[in-house]
């Protein structure tokens, strides 16, 4: 179907090919025409397959049937683009969506048809039935697979799977498996004879009881640190990041103080308006209190942009610092030296890091409240206190303690952040550098014993601190641990710092240290340009002056100084 031009062609020679066409062509399926023309082009009717791009079409076809029948492609053998994920994901949906309904059809047909028709189905009046094991191995595998890795990442409980699994539960089965481990390790004493309830349960074999390692805030709840008189005091902080830390220290504590108010209606839904006769804690459901506490996601959003601003001050005042020694090493007041390396702070290594664990702190921080909040009611409860109460313990006892929280929360986020950054900027200008170093803040009963012994102690930039165990009686027994950034062991309330230290064999005068890679040196004088420029490494002026004045005349000297000639005798005299 088509149409045929033969292009240059004359009249004549149009009327011999149109007989040719009619007696060796037209009618015979499968004749290749041969033309003499010039120029002959064939211009075709209908599209090709390719050009209607018929496959594709097919394809979308074939999907829309499958979506009217409510399967998948790879339910049905389109299997091109599966992977193993997608191939677990089909098994099941195959098992399910196929092979139980032709289960389900089997078990009809020999429930109505056969069993009826035989004689012992009537000896038991018919009080039978056939039935199929639903269990499918696979299955069950990839759904102990799912339960494991929700319990790793703490979004259900051991209790949860085994209720689900058709188990009992444990006694200590209703906290997150994270928890579980943390309390173990760290209070195993308390752990086996609270929680798991043994008895006569051994000393620990470090001497002392294991619940010495509860001193440090990290591992205390805010109501026991308030009341050990560990407030978080101002006047530890470094007076640079003072303000920094006061203003988040108000945004967290508004935080805090919305999430009091927004208690209160649920509180007066829960609790009693009179004590009632009897016992009153049957009858008030805490926990429906507690879960309306959710601020972990508030609590990133609100210290996202101090903490970011926090990572970029501890970068410039890092840079500083080290701009600072270089122009010590070449002349201080001559030379003014930059580092020039730019990067995309939220694309480093330690940006990133930073960003993880602050959100592993902000949910720390949400369950700390929770607990907070929980004993204060609790209290209430037990004293067979009623929705006023309630409510006066929550004014009175949760603004004081979170107080002090959110100054921890605040100190430790800004402190945190720009130790953060000098280690993001560490890790750009490596090649100056011969390590990051540990500097800790020693104060007097608060620092901690097994962060003053790291003071001085280098390790190479992309590398980790090693902070000791046995340091102290109330060290945490999970020593020695391992810190990639300062203070990153137990970062509440540390006070310590890191600094970055330039290596040793950088070149010490102006002239070398210009052609180290992101180094910028700009001369602050006529005589330190004419040194940066023409004099060797480590040569004085006057030294300079006379090997030059060796190769030209005083007036070629000064042109090509680019001074004036009363200013070269000066120089000279």
């Amino acid at each position: 179907e088509g149409a045929l031009n033969l292009v240059e062609a004359n009249q004549t020679e149009i009327e011999r090919f149109r007989e040719y066409w009619t007696s060796e062509i037209a009618g015979k399926p499968h004749k290749m025409p041969i033309l003499g023309a010039k120029n002959l082009q064939w211009i075709p009717f209908r599209a090709s397959p390719r050009e209607l791009e018929f496959l594709a079409s097919q394809e979308w076809y074939n999907n829309l049937v499958w979506m009217a029948f409510g399967l998948a492609p790879s339910e049905v053998g389109y299997v091109q683009d599966v992977n193993r994920s997608t191939a677990q994901e089909m098994t099941e949906a195959v098992w399910r969506k196929t092979t139980l309904p032709l289960l389900e059809l089997l078990r009809n047909a020999i429930n109505r048809f056969i069993l009826p028709f035989l004689e012992q189905y009537w000896d038991v009046d018919g009080e039978v039935e056939f039935v199929w094991d639903p269990h499918n191995p696979v299955i069950d595998r990839q759904r102990r697979l799912e339960q494991e890795n929700d319990l790793r990442h703490a979004l259900t409980t051991p209790n949860r799977v085994l209720l689900a699994r058709g188990e009992d539960p444990v006694a200590w089965g209703d906290m997150p498996l994270t928890l579980i481990d943390s309390l173990a390790r760290l209070y195993p004493e308390w752990f086996a004879g609270e929680i798991c309830g043994i008895e006569n349960v051994p000393e620990s074999i470090y001497g002392g009881s294991m619940l010495l390692s509860a001193t440090d805030p990290i591992t205390k709840t805010v109501a026991e640190m308030v009341k050990a008189g560990r407030r978080p005091d101002p006047n530890d902080e470094p007076d640079e990041w003072r303000s920094r830390i006061d203003a988040l220290h108000r945004r967290v504590q508004g935080v805090f103080d919305d999430t009091l108010q927004n208690l209160r209606q649920v509180v007066e839904s829960v609790f009693p308006q009179e004590v009632p006769d009897g016992d009153a804690e049957s009858v008030v459901d805490i926990d429906s209190i507690v879960d309306q506490i959710s601020i972990a996601d508030r609590l990133i959003a609100t210290t996202s942009a101090p903490r970011a601003d926090a990572f970029v001050a501890g970068i410039d005042r890092e840079r500083k610092l080290l701009e600072d020694a270089l122009e010590s090493r070449v002349g201080k007041g001559m030379y003014r030296v930059q580092i020039t390396k730019e990067f995309d702070v939220t694309q480093t290594i330690a940006y990133k890091l930073l960003q993880q664990r602050a959100a592993r702190n902000m949910r720390g921080v949400e369950d700390s409240i929770k607990d907070l909040v929980r004993n204060t009611l609790t209290r209430v409860v037990e004293d067979g206190g009623n929705v006023t109460d309630a409510w006066q313990a929550l004014q009175r006892d949760v603004p004081e303690m979170t107080s002090a929280h959110a100054r921890l929360v605040a100190r430790t986020e800004i402190l945190g952040a720009q130790r953060y950054g000098k280690q993001a900027l560490g890790e750009e200008v490596e090649h100056i550098l011969k390590g990051k170093v540990w500097r800790s803040r020693k104060i007097p009963g608060r620092t901690r014993p097994w962060h003053s012994v790291m003071d001085g102690v280098t390790v190479p930039v992309r590398e980790s601190w090693t902070v000791p165990a046995g340091v102290a009686p109330n060290q945490p027994k999970d020593y020695p641990k391992q810190a990639y950034v300062v203070g990153e062991d137990q970062p509440y309330n540390c006070m310590c710092d890191q600094r970055l230290a330039l290596a040793d064999d950088l070149p010490a005068s102006a002239q070398e240290l210009r052609s180290m890679k992101y180094v910028s040196i700009e001369p602050l004088t006529k005589q330190a340009a004419i040194l940066l420029d023409h004099a060797l490494p480590h040569e004085s002026l006057p030294n300079c002056l006379a090997r030059l004045e060796k190769e030209m005349s005083r007036t070629q000297l000064a042109k090509h100084l680019g001074i004036s000639k009363a200013t070269l005798y000066e120089w000279l005299r």
